[in-house]
């Protein structure tokens, strides 16, 4: 951590007892692009930063490291010095872990469950090692089902649901966790099938996400190039090096000639410089060729087209921000959201 804290926390946790971190109740927490902004060298910042936070990670000072004959690491432990110089000055901080802490006592499950649940995530050789316990008492044995699809497998858990509430159970005494966010779909539709009440905790509904919004926006604009919501949402995403004055100009140009900003880009790139005309025809030659390679479709063999042909898929599967894949999996749960909708039926949803 930044400053002379030397010690693992939450900023709510922090908030709360920030005099005992030597920070006053008006402290801040900087992000990675703040740490950007403060620490500023000839040696590429990225390279700068990862020095400072690997001492960080370690709970290395500067005063520890002997740089030896090193210039890049003498010149970095003089960022690093104004770095701690700066935080400390201006009351501020960053976080990076210290001390590992583990919270392995269990206070809601039974033993049954958590040994259960041990076993398994002892398989995930790439998860941080833990075992959690509790003293409730061993609880009712696990029923497993083995479904043979994922229908299957939702209509089990929801009339299993269905028949707790006939017994009598109320329905804020059942929970489902499900693998990933983008089943939360699949089990809304089938809860509200069985007309069960349900809240959905710590997630974005399914079509709320941001990578099904972009690829909902290319599937609205291959459907109907008029709409220009959809043509602001994808025509710089992924990155097309597409400028701010080049979509103003496609913007003054619908307005004053009362069409779509789609054409309005048809139109406008023969007056564009050379570069910002090649990308632009790029991008609506990209629309027209998806708009013609799909028309004789069905919605979901429309979308994982989509999905492939405008590099969607692609770009989140290798979001380095997503460690966990569930924007690509979210991605491929639109593909079989799709699949009960005929081609015909999309048309009239998408206009």
């Amino acid at each position: 951590m930044g400053g002379n804290i030397s010690w693992l926390g939450t900023p709510r946790l922090l908030r709360t007892h920030y005099e005992k971190a030597g920070l006053t109740s008006g402290f801040k927490i900087l992000d990675a692009q703040d740490q950007f902004r403060i620490d500023k060298s000839k040696f590429p910042i990225r390279k700068v930063q990862w020095f400072i936070n690997n001492q960080k990670d370690e709970g290395i000072r500067v005063q520890d490291v002997d740089p030896g004959y090193n210039y890049f690491i003498k010149k970095s432990l003089e960022v690093f010095e104004l770095y701690e110089t700066h935080y400390q000055a201006n009351d501020l901080i960053d976080f990076a872990p210290i001390e590992i802490i583990r919270l392995e006592q269990n206070y809601r499950s039974t033993a049954n469950i958590l040994n259960a649940s041990n076993a398994l995530i002892a398989h995930n050789a790439n998860r941080m090692g833990k075992s959690l316990w509790t003293d409730a008492g061993n609880g009712e044995l696990i029923d497993v089902y083995e479904a043979q699809t994922e229908t299957d497998e939702v209509d089990y858990v929801t009339s299993s649901i269905q028949k707790l509430i006939t017994d009598g159970a109320s329905p804020s005494d059942c929970s489902i966790l499900y693998r990933s966010n983008a089943q939360s779909r699949i089990f809304k539709e089938a809860l509200i099938k069985y007309n069960i009440p349900y809240i959905i905790y710590g997630s974005l509904r399914f079509f709320e996400h941001s990578e099904i919004k972009d690829a909902l926006g290319y599937l609205r604009l291959i459907e109907n190039s008029a709409d220009n919501v959809a043509f602001e949402r994808v025509v710089n995403f992924q990155t097309r090096s597409i400028g701010n004055a080049t979509v103003e100009k496609i913007r003054t140009f619908t307005q004053d000639n009362h069409t779509s900003l789609f054409q309005a880009a048809i139109q406008i790139s023969s007056t564009l410089p050379t570069l910002a005309a090649n990308v632009l025809n790029g991008f609506t030659n990209l629309i027209e060729q998806m708009t013609d390679d799909t028309k004789h479709l069905d919605l979901s063999e429309k979308v994982a087209n989509l999905l492939n042909t405008s590099g969607l898929m692609m770009h989140y599967s290798n979001d380095k921000t997503d460690k966990a894949g569930s924007k690509k999996e979210n991605l491929e749960e639109l593909i079989t959201a799709a699949q009960p909708y005929n081609h015909t039926t999309m048309n009239k949803i998408a206009r």
